[in-house]
């Protein structure tokens, strides 16, 4: 649904990206900048792995949004690549938390602890 969500700005709203003033763009990243300040805040909070994934996934969509909302080719070509690449991440880092809670039984970031072989 994120990827989505940047899709349907590239589609639709880029073409108008240049008729916005300097002054709203600056206002449009300062409020990503806090979101992404709130969210890994929040990330903090949790213990369960899979809130943790998702955080992150607000936060790169976040980033996403930054490169387009800047306006020029670097920052679409940017963002593009920061999403299929988070495309590919995020799937994988989800996988690998399904084949842990299957054979271990939790998703508990405190559960893991030992899994390294490294005892605090």
């Amino acid at each position: 649904m994120l990827k989505i969500s940047v899709y349907v700005y590239i589609r639709i709203c880029l073409p108008f990206i240049f008729l916005i003033t300097d002054s709203i763009k600056l206002i449009c990243c300062i409020i990503l900048i806090f979101s992404i300040i709130i969210t890994s805040l929040q990330m903090f909070h949790h213990l369960d792995l899979k809130r943790i994934i998702a955080f992150s996934s607000i936060i790169h969509m976040n980033i996403c949004f930054i490169g387009l909302i800047v306006g020029n080719i670097y920052g679409l070509l940017g963002s593009l690549f920061y999403m299929f690449g988070h495309a590919f991440v995020a799937s994988s880092l989800f996988l690998c938390i399904g084949f842990l809670y299957e054979s271990l039984g939790s998703r508990n970031l405190l559960f893991y602890r030992g899994l390294c072989g490294i005892n605090y």
